[in-house]
């Protein structure tokens, strides 16, 4: 099985990606057959909720991205430079969220 806390990290990574509120991202989840609370996304996001696999299906073509994306342990699978380059990427990513105001 996978780390619930992982997959939570995961998902919100790739959510920010996409620029996606929680609250947009609940919609887009709902429009695709699974109904979310704003509450709910954070919990999975924090590691506190299970996931099931067409949850997992599902988010991962709501965020565009693999399944694999959402449950692998990035850190894991790469090396020392590959991890800085990934940290530097979440960041810069995190920076736009907070520069744009969102």
């Amino acid at each position: 099985m996978f780390d619930d806390i992982q997959f939570g990290l995961n998902m919100k990574v790739a959510r920010v990606r996409q620029k996606l509120t929680q609250k947009q991202f609940a919609d887009k989840m709902a429009a695709a057959g699974i109904k979310l609370t704003v509450d709910a996304v954070s919990k999975i996001e924090r590691g506190e909720r299970v996931v099931n696999k067409e949850f997992i299906r599902t988010a991962a073509k709501v965020l565009k991205c693999s399944t694999q994306d959402l449950i692998a342990d990035p850190v894991k699978e790469q090396t020392p430079a590959e991890q800085l380059v990934a940290a530097l990427r979440n960041t810069a990513d995190l920076m736009e969220q907070v520069i744009a105001g969102k």
